[in-house]
């Protein structure tokens, strides 16, 4: 179900559909909500196709923080997450602000969340009283029964055919929405809320592939950034047959220091040898083959869809111990080993194939700004054979394989495919990139900061999203927001 337009657009010009909204300091528009009196938040109108600004509209959610000290914001900061997440609670919560932001930047700026278009799940609690217009899909991006690296040409069949099912469903759900997800989109959709909140200019913290969009934005309103972070980012510039060649490589060494680590650590599950750990792994996606595994709630896997959840706990990596995805990925294999309830891959399959709104989103993001570029069965197969070769153990799972699959068959050619976008103007970059990132490989994060000429920050760590494993990260963030630089380049968990 479509949800309405309930906020019009002020002005809408001939020559590229600019919306004029009211500045900070109105009230126009803007309703209180939030846990204190400086929260507030606002629909926004924007063009679902920005080629075609007079035809039909969807809504976008932003949310803001007034600056704690009552003066006008010295700076605005936004916040967005990668596609399918949402950052309109993070100025709303104390927990939220005290989390992603200093005191400093509390009191004296304005900051800035943001549904994305499609909208998504939530982080911190509940979603923020005002939504975007919502990506609604009869079919799931994820189903188990339909294998994401198909084995013979009717598997393959059923693949591009739920693929399809999938676009059809959006489009009954939620129109033409499905069509107009990609970054350049999206980019100036956040030129429309840079206007609403009455920013002369961005201070900009870009999580994963959120990155896209800020480098689009970038390259068309450059005069309008102060500076840009971004936290683990993809690179637009590879086509998704090299990213999912690099990433299954990476994958594989992100493996690699798991074993290791489970080797060097008596707590873990499946402590032994680092080739016993291997091989443990290994032989219960072998055996799930033949025997797949049921989880608690009645759905069964196969040795493919485990390799894919536990690359997800790879993608946590080394996060402080309660969520540490080393420790569960272990845990994940050790309970099937010893035929306990799979409990703990359970909890990674309610996040794999059971957050739709998440992956639905996702998916239609990745397929408008990739183009698999796939010749039937064979073409998919040869390149799922390379992908196993250069990451055996998990099989080729990566972020780019998982894309690669689900838009086999896609029936709209994307609409921001893989190119370098210039970028000039005197705003400031900064790239954190995570030496083993399993889901953004550290040589694809250091070409966007070669591309952005901006500094490198690089996490010696092994989760995606360095911000909520490394202090240092987060005090570096905050230094490029205050003086446009940061003085430490290495940072550790």
């Amino acid at each position: 179900m479509k949800k309405p337009l309930t906020i019009a657009a002020a002005l809408l010009t001939l020559c590229g559909g600019a919306i004029a909204y009211a500045d900070a300091t109105s009230t126009d528009g803007w309703k209180p909500c939030g846990d204190d009196d400086l929260g507030q938040c606002r629909e926004i109108s924007v063009p679902l196709d920005w080629n075609s600004p007079h035809g039909a509209h969807i809504t976008l959610a932003v949310t803001r923080h007034l600056p704690a000290d009552g003066r006008s914001p010295g700076r605005t900061i936004l916040i967005t997450n990668g596609s399918g997440v949402s950052t309109a609670t993070a100025p709303l919560r104390a927990q939220s602000r005290q989390t992603y932001f200093s005191d400093d930047e509390i009191a004296h700026s304005q900051i800035v969340g943001v549904e994305l278009r499609g909208g998504g799940n939530t982080l911190f609690g509940d979603p923020a009283p005002v939504r975007s217009t919502q990506l609604d899909c009869a079919v799931n991006a994820h189903d188990d029964t339909v294998a994401l690296q198909p084995h013979s040409r009717k598997e393959y069949r059923d693949l591009a055919a739920h693929n399809r099912d999938f676009v059809d469903g959006c489009r009954r759900g939620s129109g033409d929405l499905v069509e107009h997800m990609d970054a350049k989109t999206q980019a100036r959709d956040m030129e429309a809320v840079r206007q609403a909140v009455g920013a002369d200019t961005l201070s900009w913290l870009a999580f994963t592939n959120a990155s896209l969009i800020a480098e689009e934005y970038a390259a068309r309103y450059p005069a309008r950034l102060d500076t840009v972070v971004m936290d683990g980012p993809a690179d637009h510039a590879l086509s998704l047959a090299e990213r999912s060649r690099r990433e299954a490589s990476d994958v594989e060494s992100s493996f690699g220091r798991f074993a290791r680590w489970c080797a060097d650590t008596t707590s873990c599950a499946l402590h032994g040898n680092a080739r016993q750990i291997t091989d443990q792994v290994t032989g219960v996606f072998a055996d799930a083959d033949d025997h797949p595994v049921k989880l608690p709630d009645g759905h069964t896997v196969d040795g493919d869809q485990l390799a894919f959840l536990d690359q997800q706990w790879l993608e946590i990596g080394d996060m402080p111990p309660a969520e540490s995805g080393w420790t569960a990925l272990a845990a994940s294999i050790a309970e099937i080993r010893q035929h306990q309830p799979a409990k703990t891959f359970a909890s990674m399959y309610d996040s794999a194939y059971g957050l739709h709104p998440f992956w639905d989103v996702n998916r239609a993001t990745n397929c408008a700004n990739w183009d698999p570029d796939i010749d039937g069965f064979g073409d998919l197969a040869r390149r799922q054979k390379a992908m196993r070769a250069l990451g055996p153990e998990l099989r080729g799972a990566s972020e780019a394989s998982e894309t690669l699959g689900g838009c086999a068959g896609w029936p709209v050619k994307p609409n921001d495919p893989p190119h370098v976008s210039p970028i000039h103007g005197d705003a400031t970059f900064l790239v954190i990139a995570g030496r083993h990132d399993a889901f953004a490989p550290y040589t694809e994060s250091t070409r966007v900061a070669r591309r952005t000429h901006a500094s490198l920050l690089t996490y010696e760590g092994d989760a995606h999203i360095a911000f909520f494993s490394s202090r240092c990260v987060r005090d570096a963030i905050h230094e490029q927001f205050d003086s446009g630089r940061v003085t430490e380049h290495t940072c550790g968990p």
